[in-house]
């Protein structure tokens, strides 16, 4: 299984679309590899780039002056909760390859593909 991106993802902010598609690429990583060793270096990774990716999207958000930012916070903050978490257990030496998988690929197509969209585009009325 792969995630594939489709332009029909894209929000029309160039740098968000553009990490967007590289997360579907890390995603696509993780799902490939079968050991804890394998995973640390993709987690870390994946880890960094999805907080700055936040921090990117949740400025724009706050620039566009959504009313969704909020929720749009408390969504990034409990998923990286969670990614905190599963990748403790890597540390631990437990590995939980679907549950990373299906964390991730949830975010990719539910938070990316509706969340994001509807509120970076608040303003123009696309969504």
């Amino acid at each position: 299984m792969t995630l594939e991106w489709n332009e029909r993802y894209a929000t029309g902010h160039a740098e968000t679309d553009a990490q967007h598609r590289h997360l579907f690429e890390m995603i696509n990583r993780m799902m490939q590899v079968d050991t804890a060793d394998e995973i640390k270096p993709v987690l870390m990774q994946l880890y960094k780039h999805t907080r700055e990716h936040f921090e990117l999207e949740e400025a724009e958000i706050r620039r566009i002056g959504s009313p969704g930012l909020s929720a749009h916070i408390k969504g990034h903050n409990q998923l990286l909760s969670r990614l905190n978490a599963l990748s403790a257990e890597v540390g631990q030496g437990r590995f939980h390859k679907a549950e990373l998988v299906k964390l991730m690929t949830d975010w990719a197509m539910n938070h990316v593909v509706h969340d994001d969209m509807q509120d970076l585009n608040y303003r123009a009325g696309k969504v």
